[in-house]
Formats: structure tokens, C-alpha cells, sequence
């Protein structure tokens, strides 16, 4: 089926401008033509985008989707599995529920694709995955299945452990543990087992290592592990990011910062403010925003912006940044030819806290159509 969003304002986020009177034509999942003046045959299904302003589907570099669902309790909660600290074979698409109410929440807000994460409680917690926030059956949504290991530094780590096993466990000691399972696969003659094949795609740089860590001094410890090992790391929330902005530029290590509106609740997070997105941003180093409500996404992007992020970096921290360090930007995270039509329609500029998401289309396929837009 061929389908056109004609008359719009369409976000250029790679160039970081609004095109105006674009057309867009796609058919089946595939954008074929952008453009203005495109001569669109009869069979054409026409969307008229006069007034409207149009992205990129939004992309959250790293959430909890469907593993905690929404608005449910323990019954709901699959972030944590609390047998070890180290459980690499570990797989979200296991505990992912399709059916959580996150994920229409997720596509109200104009959320087309996201990067689901174990809970940060395990210090190995298994394998990531990246999903389309549309479908009914998981293996249908993924966009890439085992997409990388997730390890956490830090409070949470700690407290989980010492809760769970009565038992202290310092930052050295979690550092330690990391190093030791990377060691014993480094030095293997022959691999025994999936988790020592998991490890394997880490240090072969096969598969990137998400690293959530907030103070410095866990996020030094990041740069140490992939420097020791040689491997790809991401750093996933990094509160305290910006003051190591020229080692983590040098070290090659994105992030994947957030949530900025969020409670602080543990001494590891008083520095979190809006603000440090600038900073990076005028470091030079590669991010994207993130968010664990998911429908204050683009909250995160409104609230950069006021602290001095200008639109279209804030815009493009929340599509083609994401799907860049997430390795998913060939098909992702911009309205061209050839990627797929993951596409948004607002009623105002994007990241204005007046605009609403009026339609989101997913894979070609219209997932989400605001009824009252008056509301």
C-alpha cells in the first residue's frame, strides 16, 4: 500500500532545519521519496500534513518497556532477577509483555522504537534488545533480538546486593567481579556454554556493553574497562558525565543520558539537572536522551531546551542520536529513502509543551491517531 503525508513542515534532523511543503511517500514500510512537488499516482492513500509539523519517530535509547509494566506492581515487575549478581544469559525478550500499557502510552508520545534494558540491580544483568513499540507477539517487534550486555556500576548495585545477601559489597568489589568474568572468557582456550559465548561477543566487539553508572568515579571506572579490554561501550544515564566530557570523548564512549526529570532520591543523582545536555553537546560528545516514564520523552527534549540545547540538537538527541550509538541508523531515526517510515505528526512544533502527537506510524502502518485534538 502506497501512503503520502502531503503540505508538511518536515524536521530535517540531520541538517537541523524545517523543510516546509514536503511531501512524503512511502509504501509497505519503506520511505521511497521525499521531497517537494512529488507527482503521487491515484492509488496513492494522502495524508494532508497542512499545518502539521513532522519527525522522525522517537527513539529511547534505554527503558524498562514492558519489564516493569505500567501501573502494575511486583506482579508486573520482571526488571530483577535477584538468584546472583551475574546473570549474562539473561534475555529481556523473555520478560518483555507486549501488552503493557507503556507501550500505547509510548506511541501517544510519538515513540516509535526503544532500547529495553534488564534492571540495573544485577552487576551483569543480561541481554539488551531493541524493539518497535507496536505488535502483539515480541519476536514481531524486534528490531535487533541480542543487541547488547548491560552491566551496572554504583548505589543500586550495592544496595540490591547487601538487601539480598546481607552481605557488603563495594564499588571495588563490583568492578572486580566485572573484570573477573571478562578475564576468565579472555584467557579460555575453548568456550563452555551460552554465557561464555556472550562475553565472547563483547570482547570481539561483536555486541556493545551498556554500562549504567551516575558519579564520576563510576564513570571512570567505564572508561578503565574499555580500555583494559578493548571493547564498545555506551554509558547509560552518566548524571555526572559532564565533567568528564574530554576522557569520554577520547575514550570513544557515548551516552545515553537521563532521565533529567526524575526524583533524587539517591546521593549518586544530586547533581542531575537539564542543563548538563548543553554541556555535552558543546563538548562534542555523542549523545542521546532518555527517559523512564516513557511518555516524558520528549519532556526531556522540552526541558533541555530551556536550559540552553537548542531545538534541533534536542530533536536529534531523541532520533538519529539514539539510533546512531545504538547502531540502528541505516534504517532508523530519519525521514529518508530507503529507511523505514517510522514516522510523527504533531500539531505544533515537537518539543513545544503545548504540541500533542496526532498520528504515529510505525513501519508504514498507523499505530496511534489522536481523537479530540482539541485536548
Amino acid at each position: 500500500m502506497k501512503q503520502a503525508i502531503i503540505n508538511s513542515n518536515m524536521f530535517d534532523v540531520k541538517t537541523g532545519t524545517i523543510k516546509d511543503n514536503m511531501t512524503i511517500l512511502w509504501e509497505g514500510n519503506t520511505i521511497k521519496e521525499v521531497g517537494e512537488n512529488i507527482n503521487l499516482s491515484s492509488d496513492v492513500n494522502i495524508i494532508d500534513g497542512a499545518g502539521s509539523f513532522i519527525t522522525p519517530g522517537l527513539i529511547n535509547g534505554a527503558t524498562l518497556l514492558g519489564l516493569k509494566e505500567y501501573g502494575v506492581r511486583w506482579e508486573g515487575d520482571d526488571t530483577f532477577e535477584a538468584s546472583g549478581t551475574e546473570q549474562p544469559s539473561l534475555s529481556v525478550i523473555d520478560g518483555i509483555y507486549p501488552f503493557d500499557k507503556g507501550f500505547s502510552k509510548a506511541r501517544s508520545a510519538g515513540i516509535t522504537t526503544v532500547h529495553v534494558l534488564p534492571g540495573p540491580e544485577n552487576v551483569i544483568s543480561g541481554i539488551t534488545s531493541v524493539i518497535k513499540t507496536t505488535g502483539s507477539v515480541i519476536d514481531e517487534m524486534v528490531v535487533n533480538a541480542q543487541h547488547g550486555l548491560s552491566i551496572s556500576l554504583g548505589e543500586v548495585p550495592k544496595q540490591a546486593f547487601s538487601k539480598k545477601f546481607k552481605q557488603p559489597l563495594t564499588r571495588m568489589r563490583i568492578a572486580s567481579i566485572i573484570r573477573d568474568r571478562l578475564r576468565k572468557v579472555l584467557y579460555k582456550e575453548k568456550l563452555e556454554g551460552i554465557e561464555d559465548r556472550i562475553v565472547s561477543d563483547i570482547l570481539e566487539k561483536k555486541a556493545p556493553m551498556y554500562i549504567r553508572a551516575h558519579r564520576l568515579d563510576d564513570i571512570l571506572t567505564a572508561v578503565r574497562l574499555k580500555e583494559e579490554f578493548d571493547i564498545n561501550v555506551t554509558l547509560v544515564h552518566a548524571t555526572e558525565a559532564h565533567l568528564a566530557t574530554d576522557t569520554l570523548i577520547k575514550a570513544e564512549i557515548p551516552v545515553l543520558v537521563g532521565p533529567y526529570y526524575a526524583s533524587r532520591l539517591r546521593e549518586e543523582i544530586e547533581s542531575l539537572h537539564p542543563s548538563h545536555a548543553s554541556i555535552l553537546k558543546e563538548a562534542g560528545l555523542s549523545f542521546a536522551l532518555t527517559t523512564h516514564t516513557i511518555r516524558n520523552l520528549p519532556l526531556e527534549g522540552s526541558l533541555s531546551v530551556r536550559e540552553g540545547l537548542s531545538s534541533s540538537d534536542a530533536l536529534y538527541a531523541l532520533t538519529l542520536g539514539p539510533a546512531k550509538i545504538l547502531g540502528i541508523s541505516e534504517s532508523l531515526g530519519s525521514i529518508e529513502p530507503g529507511k523505514q517510515a517510522d514516522i510523527v505528526i504533531w500539531n505544533g512544533e515537537p518539543l513545544e509543551l503545548k504540541s500533542n502527537v496526532t498520528q504515529t506510524i510505525i513501519s508504514g502502518e498507523t499505530v496511534y491517531k489522536r481523537e479530540d485534538q482539541s485536548k
